[in-house]
């Protein structure tokens, strides 16, 4: 209670849910979606969830936990009761590639192979994360992808990481928070994850400027997705 009135953002729900995992998937960032905000029950709309994570198994399933059916922020009311909201958090393990975004990915070219049989089994050991860094930090990756990166996010700004837009920039601009994108940056590539409200528009850019700054790029949603590299020579 005392740390309620002396910080506003204290969240003991959300901690809560996040010390669990943490003992399942120690270390672990998991992907998480939010909902917008200004569509969430607590502000009058009809989205009951804040938003769900997707923590990664190493025996190949992606875990999924929910935020929204207990009560999450700091509430002095719900102190002390027999149930915490629902008094639960819905969870699901699925095996296999979740797609609930629209995703693409661009890669350092010099590293990926360039037979497609090839290039897709290094795809998927870019995609188990196993990298001994964080993958929010641009650094980590080659020349061509962070500037690829730095001009990417004037459109698409990220939603982690120290290039994150503050709070008060998505409450002046809704579209932005449409078009903020969840980048998983690793040594040779950079996972980026849409809105598919904004779909075309990204295909677009980070198309274009794969090409301008001279790296590959693979659209990851599509079924037999291209694999293009700066020249416009597709891996098939």
């Amino acid at each position: 209670m005392i740390r309620i009135k002396e910080d506003a953002n204290y969240s003991p729900g959300w901690q809560a849910i996040d010390d669990a995992f943490e003992k399942l998937y120690s270390g672990q960032k998991p992907d998480h979606f939010g909902t917008i905000l200004t569509s969430r029950a607590i502000f009058g709309g009809d989205e009951y969830l804040d938003g769900c994570s997707i923590h990664r198994s190493p025996k190949g399933y992606r875990h999924f936990v929910t935020y929204g059916m207990t009560v999450l922020y700091g509430n002095e009311d719900a102190f002390g009761g027999e149930w915490n909201g629902w008094g639960y958090e819905m969870t699901i393990k699925l095996k296999g590639r979740i797609i609930m975004s629209y995703d693409l990915m661009v890669f350092e070219k010099t590293k990926a192979p360039a037979a497609k049989k090839a290039f897709m089994a290094w795809y998927e050991k870019q995609v188990e994360w196993g990298e001994e860094h964080d993958y929010n930090t641009i650094s980590v990756s080659s020349p061509s992808l962070q500037s690829w990166f730095m001009e990417m996010i004037e459109t698409f700004p990220p939603m982690n990481g120290e290039y994150a837009p503050a709070s008060e920039l998505l409450d002046e601009d809704e579209n932005l928070e449409s078009h903020m994108a969840d980048y998983s940056i690793g040594h040779d590539i950079i996972y980026a994850a849409f809105s598919w409200s904004v779909a075309d528009e990204a295909y677009e850019q980070m198309r274009l400027l794969a090409q301008k700054h001279q790296v590959g790029f693979f659209d990851v949603c599509a079924d037999d997705g291209d694999i293009v590299l700066p020249d416009g020579t597709m891996i098939v």
